[in-house]
């Protein structure tokens, strides 16, 4: 019988909340700093973590990328840079589409990170 990956509550600061495997909220800095090391260790007090940096718009982006890499990891950058648009050096495409949002979203997710 295989042991379940526990799953982690992120909720913004205002207080919109998102359920994610815990390999997903170890992603984040801040909130691998406020867990357990091993998904083992998680206690019912450890499933709830609080960002109150961070807005629901915002942790949902986070949340979504977060998902994304763990299915797909995005390539590193090779230089010299042979492409000549930001869609062309980024790829897959999902990463480079992640990144269109307006100048206020972008400044909330470089925040986030």
């Amino acid at each position: 019988m295989s042991v379940q990956e526990p799953t982690i509550l992120l909720i913004s600061n205002d207080g919109e909340k998102f359920e994610v495997p815990f390999a997903v909220a170890q992603m984040s800095i801040f909130v691998k700093n406020t867990l357990p090391d091993d998904a083992e260790d998680i206690t019912d007090d450890d499933r709830e973590v609080t960002c109150p940096k961070v807005s629901g718009p915002i942790l949902k982006k986070v949340v979504d990328f977060c998902t994304k890499y763990q299915e797909e990891k995005m390539q590193d950058f090779q230089p010299p840079l042979t492409g000549k648009t930001f869609e062309e050096i980024i790829q897959p495409k999902w990463y480079a589409d992640f990144c269109d949002v307006d100048q206020e979203h972008l400044f909330g997710l470089v925040s986030a990170a």
